[in-house]
């Protein structure tokens, strides 16, 4: 891998890849494969299937990168690409007989990740716990601003909603989030 990617703007990385760099897509794999792990997992827990999908979404890149449109932002392009699949994977295997394979597919929130990922404190099970009851929207307008550090212009494309939409459900979440977590407001 080129270490001197990390240098290069999106457009230079994007066009070598789809040029059929193999440095540059080892670099795209390498940077944003466990931010959409756990984008990914923000959405659903079932960690098999996300890297089942993860996998399939680079090699398809790779395969229709010559057929594959700009990327102004290669983590906003992946990140919509990966929701994609993800949720057309998760309609797929739900419209299955007898919901085989929905046992696994319970929706859950970033807040496992975050326990899992973070030491076992009383702050932290707080905040997962409020976490948990939020509006499956506003966890992961929430996951994207904070967790992934979007602007509020990434997270609209992500989630195809209104820039005031997305905006409102941050304020909203957060304000809650705030109501029930006055002990450590500090983190936010």
């Amino acid at each position: 891998m080129d270490p001197n990617y990390s240098r290069h703007s999106d457009t230079k990385i994007w066009s070598d890849f789809k040029e059929g760099s193999q440095e540059a897509f080892s670099f795209l794999y390498h940077t944003y494969y466990r931010k959409l792990y756990n984008y990914g997992y923000s959405i659903i827990a079932d960690k098999e299937l996300l890297k089942d999908n993860l996998q399939e979404l680079f090699l398809e890149l790779w395969r229709d990168r010559e057929k594959l449109g700009d990327a102004q932002s290669i983590q906003v392009y992946l990140l919509v690409s990966f929701r994609r699949k993800l949720f057309s994977k998760i309609r797929a295997i739900r419209k299955t007989p007898n919901g085989t394979g929905t046992e696994s597919l319970s929706e859950d929130s970033f807040e496992t990740a975050l326990i899992n990922e973070q030491a076992d404190s009383e702050q932290n099970h707080r905040l997962a716990k409020e976490l948990e009851d939020l509006p499956k929207r506003q966890k992961e307008a929430i996951y994207l601003r904070f967790y992934q550090e979007l602007t509020y212009g990434q997270i609209t494309e992500i989630m195809n909603l209104q820039y005031q939409t997305v905006r409102d459900l941050i304020y909203k979440g957060l304000k809650t989030l705030r109501q029930n977590l006055k002990s450590i407001l500090l983190l936010f």
